[in-house]
């Protein structure tokens, strides 16, 4: 399948690998009842506190509001904040087998799940068919087997000892998309850190493909005058990056997301309204809205929300009513403000009530009261209140009807 509109060479194509089905309800019985648990055990959770992907609780939501916090809270004591966005080549494809068996013999596995893992990775072999014709059966002792329910897993292992090598630098990632942020005080490890990088990378059998990787400066309002840093050698300097789906500029808005947002709206609209127009009834019109229109303004939405002002919140609002106006929601049109409150606290009631949540180690350290005073949403203490702070989603919903 192309990955581009107009793919011009074979690596501009995303092969399909076709597992057996027998075999993937195989392997996502091993996850739930080998894997899951071992990803939450103290040892692997601290090797995994900067992945976000392929675990219990992990999301793009809390990878993006962890990857937030930390540019406001760098932001509030250094003029500027680097934040490089990492292109590893093929990462999937090039996972070494041995390595990354030697990564799960290091793990508390069950010998009979380990074994059957090394068997299931052993004498693979891989055609491929083109115009009518398959190629000769060639050996692969690489990559994570696509279309397999234990690649994903697997990849987050074989990148657990992927770490920021320089104190106060600080890594995420999720799956192979991996973001590195740089205070300015630090701004001269940054070759440092890329070289570390690229050192474990060939190690495992990876390419860091600095061409399609970038960078970009974050500025608070008050020090937005500054001069930038020197530029990075081979990485291109933006002002505005995609992170994991959600646009953000170098000073820390979103309206450029919600630019992109009306833009693919537009497109849905339209679909939709092709569906009402071939005689779709509203009951599946209104389901296929939400499930499609709804779900991309939400994408992510506690993360970011607190990065989009007054005029963003209209514009999005602008697209439901839109939506009810063309007769392809029910009415009366859904409030943007209500969608997003309800999933703010969804997101934090998940974090409260499990502790082995992705974004519990965030929390403040709990408060114990001697008084019987009246009983808050929360029972943990609040952070300083700052400005800069406020807008991450943890510092808003730990203040939200904290009094």
């Amino acid at each position: 399948m192309p990955k581009i509109q107009q793919p011009l060479q074979s690596s501009d194509y995303r092969p399909i690998s076709i597992t057996p089905i027998l075999s993937r309800v195989t392997e996502k019985l091993i996850i739930r009842e080998a894997f899951n648990p071992l990803l939450l055990t103290s040892e692997l959770k601290a090797d995994l506190s900067d992945q976000y992907a392929f675990r219990p609780t992990g999301s793009t939501t809390a990878a993006l509001a962890n990857i937030l916090n930390d540019l406001t809270e760098l932001s509030g004591s250094n003029p500027y904040v680097h934040i490089i966005s990492l292109d590893f080549s093929n990462a999937f494809d090039t996972v070494r087998h041995s390595t990354l068996t030697t990564k799960l013999a290091n793990l508390p596995l069950l010998d009979n799940i380990y074994n059957w893992i090394v068997d299931y990775l052993t004498n693979r072999s891989h055609c491929t068919k083109a115009n009518g014709v398959i190629s000769d059966p060639l050996p692969i002792n690489a990559s994570i087997i696509q279309g397999s329910a234990l690649g994903p897993v697997s990849y987050i292992i074989n990148a657990s000892d992927l770490k920021a090598t320089v104190p106060g630098n600080r890594l995420h990632k999720y799956a192979d998309d991996t973001y590195l942020i740089v205070p300015a005080c630090n701004g001269h490890t940054i070759t440092t850190e890329l070289l570390a990088i690229e050192q474990w990378a060939n190690k495992n059998n990876l390419k860091l493909n600095l061409a399609k990787s970038c960078e970009m400066i974050v500025t608070t309002k008050r020090s937005a005058k500054l001069n930038n840093p020197p530029h990075i050698p081979g990485i291109i300097r933006v002002d505005c990056v995609k992170i994991l789906g959600t646009v953000i500029c170098k000073n820390l808005s979103v309206s450029n997301h919600v630019d992109n947002l009306t833009h693919l709206s537009g497109q849905n609209l339209y679909a939709l309204k092709t569906l009402k127009a071939h005689g779709m009834p509203l009951n599946q019109l209104n389901t296929v809205s939400h499930s499609t229109l709804v779900s991309r303004l939400l994408h992510a939405a506690p993360a970011w929300r607190g990065f989009a002002n007054c005029s963003d919140l209209a514009r999005l609002q602008a697209i439901l009513s839109k939506a009810t106006k063309w007769g392809v929601m029910k009415a009366p049109a859904l409030q943007i403000k209500e969608l997003l409150d309800e999933a703010d606290e969804n997101l934090f009631a998940k974090i409260l009530n499990n502790t082995d949540h992705v974004m519990y180690p965030l929390l403040p350290p709990k408060k114990s009261n001697i008084y019987n005073l009246r009983s808050r949403k929360h029972n943990h203490s609040l952070p300083a209140n700052d400005n800069n702070m406020s807008r991450n989603f943890l510092h808003r919903m730990l203040y939200k009807d904290s009094y």
